[in-house]
């Protein structure tokens, strides 16, 4: 069997940003795939219909469990997957599935994932996807499912679940002792290379740096025990594993897994570039996380801080104790995320800033200059305040230096919009957050 090259999958579904070019605008979106693939059913003989029909060609509409979906001209066939003898699916120019009648699950996660609805089809909307079409529903049974299981015609199976999902079934607390476990394996990052894991972006101030992990990415899978992504942070030229993430690919209107985290997931549906600012809640509101009205596919991530203890939360999307730590800092127990963002200058944020305000404007190059000035001399500030502290020495900071830092952040942002133009300032204000 061949199998498709993981690399075009992992372009196709990781978020545009993932690139790391830093030169693209913000309203860039997932790169466009080739369409969904083209199904080649060969059914069995006893499944066959009377009109001697032996093959069934053309688009994926939909795989689960228990039957695929292919559509032809005037026919939508919903076909058991015990009624074939073999099945073959071609995403673009590539061969990505030559096997028996019944696949394995792994093969039918990435079958699933290359189709036109991977979220999946109940009944009712095959038979109104048909009537939209002016398609005859034909449904080709068969005496088993994939697995071996009776064909029952029931539910698609939902991206969210997975053969291992009774630790997300059962709650957080679960879901953490589960992923704890996964990533004790990947504290030596060096595991994590062996295992396929690389760096996808930059190093985000307040989630660190993400590696992921393309075919467990592309599965579509939520199982907490092989996170798809590891969060790291640098210390002392070191890599820490800070935690792991989970992600998602969702079809438009659909929700991700309710349990055990309902509010924790967080769209990437744009680029990651712009999480910890552009699509961070302080921004926009946590409407535009996991936000099933928006339109187009969404990738939806989950945080799970597991080897960092998150002040604002196991689950949340940003750490703000990343700064702290990054500078060998005892982080303390509230951080707001002006703060931390202001100590981020001192770890390389200057040129973190600069890169976002670039792609969320397009300032003149004295505003540029302008901008280069404010970061420098902000930056000269929140080292001289750390300094004076003694928070350098060992010691979590006092409330008057969290204080100290957060006003740096106000005062870097007065002093750009005093620097550019109106037109300027209205694409840049959203960074002020």
């Amino acid at each position: 069997m061949r199998r498709t090259s993981v690399a075009i999958l992992a372009v196709a579904l990781l978020p545009a940003s993932c690139s790391a070019n830093l030169g693209e605008r913000p309203d860039s979106h997932f790169l466009e795939a080739p369409g969904p693939a083209r199904a080649v059913l060969d059914l069995s003989e006893d499944a066959a219909p009377a009109d001697s029909l032996v093959t069934i060609a053309g688009p994926l509409i939909a795989a689960d469990r228990e039957r695929v979906v292919v559509e032809t001209p005037g026919v939508l066939y919903s076909v058991s997957w015990g009624a074939l003898r073999g099945s073959r699916f071609v995403w673009g120019d590539t061969l990505v599935v030559d096997g028996p009648d019944v696949p394995s699950a792994a093969v039918l996660s990435r079958v699933r994932l290359l189709s036109a609805h991977p979220h999946g089809y109940s009944e009712e909307d095959l038979r109104s996807f048909a009537r939209a079409r002016q398609a005859e529903l034909v449904v080709i049974p068969g005496p088993r499912s994939a697995g071996g299981a009776a064909a029952s015609g029931g539910a698609a199976t939902a991206p969210g679940a997975s053969d291992g999902g009774s630790a997300a079934a059962s709650g957080p607390n679960r879901l953490l002792e589960v992923a704890r476990r996964a990533g004790e394996r990947y504290r030596d990052r060096e595991s994590a290379v062996a295992d396929g894991f690389r760096q996808v972006g930059p190093s985000f101030p307040g989630m660190g740096e993400h590696w992921a992990q393309p075919g467990r990415v592309t599965r579509n899978r939520f199982d907490p025990a092989e996170p798809p992504i590891l969060t790291y942070v640098t210390v002392d030229g070191e890599p820490l594993l800070t935690g792991v993430a989970y992600t998602l690919l969702l079809a438009p209107g659909e929700k991700p897994p309710a349990a055990p985290f309902p509010d924790a997931w967080h769209d990437h549906r744009g680029t990651v570039h712009e999480e910890t600012l552009l699509l961070s809640p302080h921004a926009h509101g946590p409407a535009t996380h996991g936000d099933p009205t928006r339109e187009g596919p969404r990738f939806v991530m989950v945080h799970a801080w597991i080897g960092l203890e998150n002040p604002a939360g196991t689950f949340a999307q940003d750490n703000w104790a990343l700064p702290f730590v990054r500078l060998g800092i005892p982080p303390p127990d509230a951080i707001s995320p002006a703060a931390g963002k202001a100590l981020h200058l001192l770890t390389g944020g200057d040129d973190y800033y600069l890169a976002l305000v670039r792609r969320a404007a397009d300032p003149t190059g004295p505003e540029l200059d302008a901008i280069r000035g404010a970061l420098a001399a902000e930056r000269a500030r929140v080292s001289a305040l750390i300094g004076a502290s003694g928070t350098d020495r060992g010691r979590p900071p006092a409330p008057e230096v969290l204080a100290g830092l957060e006003s740096s952040w106000r005062r870097l942002w007065s002093a750009i919009e005093g620097a550019v133009s109106a037109r300027t300032w209205e694409d840049l204000r959203q960074l002020a957050g």
